[in-house]
């Protein structure tokens, strides 16, 4: 393959080949596979899994699941193959296709959706990125539609998603029969206004909804704080800040959680 780069994440414990041009995984990925409402025995989807960073950061801090990405983009999915082969991962798989064509059932659906409608964001120069970030033919109530009916009864759904559409995301929720609702916000900055979320809910669930306290991402020099450092790093440090109380907003960790209907 020409012009990929040779990449890591999680403090270089798992290898992630990149287009040198175009979309590029940042951080995002990697908080959606921290906070994503999965069990160990789960079988999971990756709606847009581009070329596997949420995938691969899920199973590092998942072991035992097994999850199955698609994407549409025929360079992404042979890029996402080429880093299950690289990082040697069992139960790990991606395929060129459409999620709005899948015929399967299962526990959790991940998905890093493109964050911008038609218009908000061109980069006419770059299929590759203009296809990550803006929307297509499936629009954001599409992907949450498509989750629904790829889940089974109480399955959970974890979204990452810019701030800025948190009103329209619940709503889609509400409206595909989602419940439980947690909302956990990034915090670029103590005292900032947060850019990104990661909202996860239960399908057919009938608890209420969640707001959660947040991480705050950024110290004011501009370095990671200490709980965002760990997470990134994959450091078991953030695992046990998690179970212990720190941020925790899904069922993997409620005494009370509704159980999976297989």
């Amino acid at each position: 393959m020409d012009n990929i780069q040779k990449t890591s994440i999680l403090g270089e414990q798992v290898t992630l080949y990149q287009p040198i041009q175009g979309y590029k995984s940042g951080i995002d990925p990697i908080f959606l596979a921290f906070f994503a409402d999965v069990r160990e025995t789960d079988t999971v989807l990756d709606f847009g899994c581009g070329v596997g960073a949420s995938m691969f950061a899920l199973k590092f801090f998942y072991p035992s699941i097994k999850i199955h990405g698609v994407d549409i983009q025929e360079h992404l999915i042979d890029l996402a193959n080429k880093n299950i082969e690289e990082n040697e991962l069992d139960d790990v798989s991606c395929s060129l296709s459409c999620f709005s064509k899948l015929d399967i059932t299962v526990d959790a659906v991940i998905m890093n959706p493109p964050y911008y409608g038609a218009g908000e964001f061109m980069h006419p120069h770059n299929e590759i990125l203009q296809k990550a970030n803006v929307e297509g033919d499936l629009k954001l109530k599409d992907w949450i539609f498509h989750a629904g009916r790829r889940l089974k009864n109480k399955g959970r759904i974890s979204i990452v998603h810019r701030a800025e559409s948190l009103e329209e995301i619940l709503s889609l929720l509400v409206k595909n029969n989602f419940g439980g609702i947690a909302t956990f916000p990034l915090w670029p900055k103590e005292g900032k206004l947060a850019k990104r979320i990661v909202i996860m809910a239960v399908k057919n669930s009938k608890k209420p909804s969640r707001l959660f306290p947040g991480i705050i991402l950024h110290t004011d020099d501009n370095h990671y704080t200490p709980v965002a450092e760990d997470i990134l790093r994959g450091r078991s440090e953030a695992f046990w800040k998690k179970a212990m109380g720190y941020g925790i907003m899904h069922s993997s960790f409620d005494k009370n959680t509704e159980s999976t209907n297989k």
